[in-house]
């Protein structure tokens, strides 16, 4: 089945000249794939593997990030901890875990594809956001796309999480959910984030999926994770450093010695 969808897309994707992207994760097992007449984002873990995929074309994005009629959610293009400043159009660093932490609209609208699918998935699981497929009843291949963002919420004035469910087979079950999240960060203290959050379907109130529903997380700060890394790493510098100091001291000290 899986490869009747696959060989259905290919043929779509030969037949029809628009821009794609098959962005793939082998930890979430997750298969999306976008097929669109507007640029598509493929953001990967540095700036060799992030890009816009346009007209069937992959442009690699870190100084040219922004593109303001997008498929895909976001108008930036950044890997992993950046994103995009659309003043520049270059990727700047950022250290954003979850859509609520962004500051302003633009930093909003222009948000990494990653912090959106991590702020998400943190509400609902890991593997949540992506394509899945199953059976219909009449025996049909069918696709639900789960699309992951950061939206604006302009009452709020803040940037917060929404998801859109997208059943190719049963349009009764799409919906929007958004997010309101209140983030306590903890990162000095213990190292974590709270987060609290409400949730709001548009949808049809009797499909409502039980992932749209109030609730509560916490998570590991990304910069409290790095420290013991840092920290052990530098200490190994430090100690072959000394050791080279050391050695070419002795070793001028031993030429010194010869020339007398």
């Amino acid at each position: 089945m899986k490869n009747k969808i696959i060989l259905i897309l290919a043929l779509v994707l030969v037949l029809t000249p628009l821009s794609y992207a098959v962005i793939w994760s082998d930890e979430s097992n997750i298969n999306i794939y976008i097929i669109s007449n507007k640029p598509v984002c493929q953001v990967g873990t540095d700036m060799d593997d992030t890009g816009w995929w346009e007209n069937g074309i992959f442009n690699k994005s870190f100084s040219d990030c922004y593109r303001e009629v997008v498929d895909s959610g976001s108008h930036g293009c950044c890997p992993d901890g950046y994103i995009c400043d659309n003043s520049t159009g270059k990727c700047v660093y950022h250290s954003a875990q979850l859509c609520s932490q962004y500051n302003n609209k633009d930093e909003c609208s222009n948000y990494n594809l990653n912090v959106a699918k991590n702020d998400v998935e943190s509400k609902n699981g890991e593997g949540f956001c992506g394509l899945t497929n199953y059976v219909g009843s009449a025996g049909e291949d069918c696709l639900i796309l789960t699309k992951c963002e950061c939206y604006w919420d302009e009452t709020a004035g803040k940037c917060d999480s929404i998801y859109s469910i997208n059943d190719s087979c049963n349009s009764s079950l799409n919906g929007v959910c958004s997010y309101t999240t209140n983030v306590i960060e903890k990162c000095n203290e213990t190292g974590v984030i709270e987060t609290i959050w409400t949730a709001t379907w548009s949808g049809s109130s009797s499909n409502k999926p039980d992932t749209c529903s109030n609730g509560s997380s916490t998570i590991r700060c990304l910069s409290t994770a790095l420290l013991p890394f840092i920290g052990i790493f530098a200490i190994i510098i430090l100690i072959i450093l000394v050791i080279i100091y050391y050695f070419l001291k002795k070793k001028n000290s031993r030429i010194k010695k010869k020339k007398r």
